[in-house]
């Protein structure tokens, strides 16, 4: 065990009730802080430290990272937003996806990937922007 950061609340590096997978772009952790509608970062380097944060429309249930986008899954919406990653965070795009029950998305650079947590577990494939 090598420690422990974040705590209950709405204030920088605090989370709501639900927080979900997140993804490392070398020194940064990005953060789906579900009920508080936002991606909070963090620098991992400095131990933990908050960075910055975006608001995002829908609940936020995962979000990836390649090498110029955010990609986060916001299921309320059935839809995943795409986000510059500088600041200020624009939204730059989005798609819609079939389902409202996705739980998580990844990135690898050519490919987007959509799980999907109905009666039949899917995943779903998306050529990255």
């Amino acid at each position: 065990f090598l420690g422990i950061f974040g705590s209950n609340g709405t204030g920088n590096g605090q989370f709501g009730a639900n927080i979900f997978h997140g993804d490392i772009d070398g020194s940064y952790l990005y953060i789906a802080d579900e009920d508080n509608g936002r991606i909070q970062i963090f620098d991992k380097n400095s131990p933990w430290t908050f960075i910055n944060k975006f608001s995002t429309t829908g609940t936020p249930r995962g979000v990836a990272v390649d090498n110029n986008f955010i990609y986060v899954n916001n299921p309320s919406l059935a839809q995943v937003r795409i986000y510059n990653k500088t600041s200020p965070y624009a939204q730059v795009g989005s798609f819609s996806i079939p389902v409202s029950t996705t739980s998580d998305v990844f990135v690898d650079g050519s490919f987007i990937y959509i799980t999907s947590y109905v009666a039949s577990p899917t995943i779903r494939i998306y050529r990255a922007r």
